[in-house]
């Protein structure tokens, strides 16, 4: 697996239920990213969104959830958020999207570019399937970093596709199974895969918004979004072998991961395209007085 570039990991955000555990790095919260769409008409400018699962919104306590993300500079920026202005998927997928307005340059934190989203189109043409690597940034928990974030980097592979749904948090999902530990802490957290160049595919040449030149020039997508794990059940038995009537739960390394095709459905919704659209008109910067002279 190549060396994994800064500005990925600096796009990884942390979820806390107040600001006191933004600041102090508390061991409570989850995991989450930022990710960006460049505007149409205001140059060197991108909408930026915040995103995490549903479950990790619906958990906080309070009306407000506290997001952590690296600053420019090698600092932390606190942004607490209305929990009513989350946008959750209407099919009930575990996912949660906040807009965060128009940022201009000098851009005060990274965005994960839209156009490194997955969708089925790529799964067909490039055969993305089981064995294709995985690499999920999020937040360890024990040691996530005070004042400067640290985010952790985890390796695996696609075990299953989301071809069955699962019931998961409420709601029946289409989800990948990944084969990586995801334990508390990393719900939300971006899982990437990518593509060898010598992988027996050959059609690799021409990707478009693939952000390709992160891994030596090999393909690499955004996969989707951690939202929990497997567990397994085990009864617990008394010391003579016979039943206690408890149960345990263990996690079994396979990770639950929204496809990033559920993503783009919430960017690329009515509301969220009107809302570009008013802020690219309100921020376009006005026309030359007197229009172009032409001779």
């Amino acid at each position: 697996m190549p060396r994994i570039p800064e500005f990925l990991l600096e796009c990884v955000a942390y979820f806390y239920p107040t600001e006191a555990s933004a600041r102090d790095g508390d061991g409570i919260g989850a995991s989450g990213f930022l990710v960006g769409i460049p505007s149409e008409t205001v140059p060197s400018s991108w909408h930026a969104y915040a995103v995490t699962n549903r479950h990790v919104i619906n958990a906080i306590n309070g009306d407000k959830a506290h997001v952590r993300v690296a600053g420019r500079t090698g600092d932390v920026k606190i942004h607490p958020i209305q929990k009513s202005r989350w946008i959750f998927h209407p099919d009930g997928d575990d996912i949660a999207v906040h807009s965060m307005g128009l940022i201009h340059a000098p851009h005060p934190f990274r965005l994960m570019p839209a156009n490194t989203l997955l969708n089925q189109d790529a799964v067909r043409r490039f055969s993305i399937g089981p064995g294709d690597e995985t690499v999920m940034l999020g937040r360890f928990r024990e040691i996530d970093g005070r004042t400067k974030h640290t985010p952790s980097v985890r390796f695996g592979n696609i075990s299953m596709m989301p071809h069955e749904p699962i019931f998961h948090y409420h709601a029946s999902q289409k989800l990948f199974i990944v084969e990586a530990r995801s334990i508390a802490g990393y719900s939300g957290s971006p899982v990437l895969v990518t593509i060898a160049w010598d992988s027996w595919r050959t059609d690799l040449n021409g990707h478009e918004g693939i952000a390709g030149e992160l891994y030596g020039g090999a393909p690499v997508f955004t996969l989707g979004v951690d939202c929990g794990h497997v567990f397994t059940e085990r009864k617990v038995l008394n010391e003579d072998g016979s039943p206690s009537g408890l149960r345990v739960h263990d996690n079994t390394g396979m990770m639950l991961v929204v496809p990033a095709w559920r993503l783009t459905d919430i960017l690329q919704s009515d509301d969220f395209r009107r809302q570009r659209s008013d802020l690219d008109k309100a921020l376009r910067p006005p026309e030359p007085a007197g229009g172009t002279k032409t001779d």
